[in-house]
């Protein structure tokens, strides 16, 4: 189930920026496709790729907010969607190697922690009213720093060989008591 949640989700999420891309559908499209294929490999137990699959959803996100103008109000739903993701994924892992005896509690637990994400998130959003950047130098900008941002979480969730697929999560059975 946590696993269908995940896909589910990150299907949505993908397929939102191909709403506004314009002329960047072939790219926004590829982008979605190999990120949610990256998450089937995850989810069928490749785990160093659930990260990866999760940044090149959150790229194609940010790519249409640049270069598009989407509007910014969304972004806390790709950020609390993308946390749900990852949670999920990691969690469907965890429960398929028989380590969860409350994964309800655990569900319960998430989208509490996702609701937190997405408040936090959405209200200096609806303080500020930010328009989105605009001209060419924003544009160029925007792409060096996105481009930059894409492989922070992959590098940092990569950079400990040595981890296992219940020690990703940050929900684990073990901090929920």
């Amino acid at each position: 189930m946590a696993a269908l949640l995940a896909f589910v989700i990150a299907a949505a999420l993908a397929g939102y920026p191909l709403l506004r891309s314009g002329s960047l559908v072939v790219l926004i499209l590829a982008l979605g496709l190999l990120g949610l294929a990256l998450l089937l490999l995850a989810l069928a137990g490749a785990v160093r790729l659930l990260p990866w699959s999760i940044a090149l959803i959150a790229f194609e996100y940010v790519l249409v907010l640049l270069l598009r103008g989407e509007p910014l109000v969304v972004a806390p739903f790709y950020g609390a969607g993308l946390l749900v993701v990852g949670e999920a994924g990691y969690g469907s892992l965890e429960l398929r190697r028989g380590r969860e005896e409350e994964s309800v509690r655990r569900l319960a637990w998430l989208a509490v922690v996702a609701l937190a994400a997405f408040a936090v998130a959405v209200l200096p959003v609806i303080a500020t009213r930010i328009k989105g950047p605009v001209g060419i130098a924003a544009e160029v900008a925007g792409i060096a720093f996105v481009l930059g941002l894409a492989g922070v979480a992959p590098y940092l969730a990569n950079r400990n060989n040595s981890v296992k697929p219940d020690e990703g999560s940050a929900l684990r059975s073990s901090t929920i008591k």
